[in-house]
């Protein structure tokens, strides 16, 4: 069935003000990443970052929020350097991701059952707490060792690699396998830090490495996600944190998406009787679909509200159906892919030339909403989907600072919301600049034919090779 048209007189106009400003996307990326590097703090070569920068250059607190993560800190951050040297061949940002990576080597320190551990800090809702602890992909040592894989790939240095199969071990020596399969201590199983996050990150390094011992232990991850999940005519889901969540960082999609792209046996089925659960449980109107935060029952002291982003909503969940079509080659995958960019367009305002947003970021914000945009672009070529993306770029442009050629996102604490005095910057990648950054030059690198060039992250749909 046809989508109904959608007009796009005031994308147009919006697109037309991000090309008066000659601000091409991938000008603002490296404008991103050339106030990262004008902010960086060095350690002789190594470089890091307080999780947020603000006040006069380089000032403040030191060793407050020194995080490591790929979600907070050094690890994202050193992603979004890679793909900027990728993309343009400029030598400094690879030195920028190199600094990163000996920062980090200073930061690693024998793990209590073997392996490396990082150590850093962040702030989570007021509170500074540790970072880069435990396996996960986002939260710990998963995607930390894969940043200093693909460092070690960029840059031929030896040490990074040694660093990345020690984080690697650490993960291999703490997992507790049975006979319901691999798990890690905390049983989260969702994306962020739990089983499915860790088993896409063993399945990266086992096609970097060739080491199939990642494959067999990210098997025996999915083992232990199947004994955990709940199975009927509705299809497959899993409860995590208590709840029926569809979407994908802490819930099912996530899941699934690990599942499909491990591509195996009973895996391979569980993920698309996942996907027939997510789409049943959809949200429809406004020519699409999308979804809320929970289905069925809601957490006591809970809204069941609906996020436009990555972590809780389309922008993220679109992913998994992108995922399946490309594995898959069924149509039907795509056609859910596409409901739920159009029903994202409308919800967000993009078609009334409006598009509203809660901040900049990856996470919770416009760059998910703008990646899903140039992936639905890239996986179907329809015009109106880059339009919605150029339109989110635009909207975002317009909400970043501008100091020269130098862009950058910028927020103020609770002290400073007032007056207004001081912006602190976030640094990393899924909640700060870094993520802003990556966006925009996915967007370049996708309209440009460079697609091919960018280093994703393993729970992106394009990171998955094609059937």
């Amino acid at each position: 069935m046809p989508f109904p048209a959608r007009s796009l007189a005031p994308v147009l106009a919006l697109l037309t003000a991000l090309l008066a400003a000659a601000d091409e996307p991938l000008d603002v990326a490296r404008g991103i990443g050339d106030h990262l590097v004008a902010t960086a703090r060095r350690d002789g070569d190594a470089i890091y970052w307080q999780q947020y920068e603000g006040g006069p250059a380089n000032t403040g607190e030191e060793n407050r929020q020194l995080a490591v993560s790929l979600y907070s800190g050094l690890s994202g951050t050193g992603y979004f350097f890679l793909n900027l040297h990728a993309v343009t061949g400029e030598k400094t940002y690879l030195d920028t991701a190199r600094g990163i990576g000996l920062r980090l080597e200073k930061l690693s320190s024998p793990a209590p059952k073997g392996g490396l551990q990082f150590e850093g800090k962040c702030e989570h809702r007021g509170r500074i707490v540790p970072d880069g602890d435990g396996a996960g992909l986002y939260s710990g040592n998963a995607g930390i060792g894969l940043f200093l894989m693909h460092l070690s790939i960029a840059t031929g240095d030896e040490r990074f690699r040694k660093l990345a199969v020690g984080a690697f071990e650490r993960i291999l020596k703490e997992g507790t396998r049975d006979k319901d399969g691999m798990r890690w201590v905390y049983e989260m199983a969702d994306i962020i830090g739990g089983e499915a996050g860790v088993g896409l990150a063993l399945l990266e390094m086992h096609r970097l490495t060739k080491n199939d011992a990642y494959r067999a232990a990210a098997e025996d991850t999915a083992k232990w996600l199947l004994s955990k999940a709940q199975r009927d005519k509705s299809g497959t889901r899993w409860e995590t944190y208590g709840c029926l969540d569809p979407n994908f960082s802490h819930g099912t999609a996530g899941i699934a998406f690990f599942l499909t792209a491990l591509n195996a046996g009973e895996g391979r089925k569980a993920g698309t009787e996942a996907a027939a659960w997510i789409e049943s449980v959809a949200e429809k109107g406004n020519d699409g679909i999308f979804w809320k935060m929970y289905a069925g029952k809601v957490p006591e002291g809970r809204s069941n509200g609906t996020m436009h982003s990555w972590c809780h909503g389309a922008p993220g969940t679109v992913g998994l159906y992108l995922l399946l079509q490309r594995t898959t080659g069924k149509a039907g995958y795509g056609e859910v892919a596409k409901k739920s960019g159009v029903g994202l367009a409308r919800e967000l305002g993009v078609t009334a030339g409006k598009p509203a947003f809660a901040n900049p970021t990856w996470c919770c914000g416009a760059a998910g909403c703008l990646d899903a945009f140039t992936s639905l672009y890239q996986a179907t070529k329809d015009a109106a989907f880059l339009d919605d993306a150029n339109a989110v770029a635009a909207a975002m442009l317009a909400e970043l600072r501008t100091e020269g050629k130098i862009r950058f996102y910028a927020q103020y604490d609770d002290e400073d919301s007032q007056a207004k005095k001081f912006p602190y910057t976030p640094t990393g990648f899924m909640v700060g600049n870094a993520g802003v950054g990556f966006a925009f030059l996915r967007l370049s690198a996708v309209t440009n034919g460079k697609a091919d060039k960018l280093i994703l992250f393993p729970d992106h749909p394009f990171s998955v090779p094609a059937r």
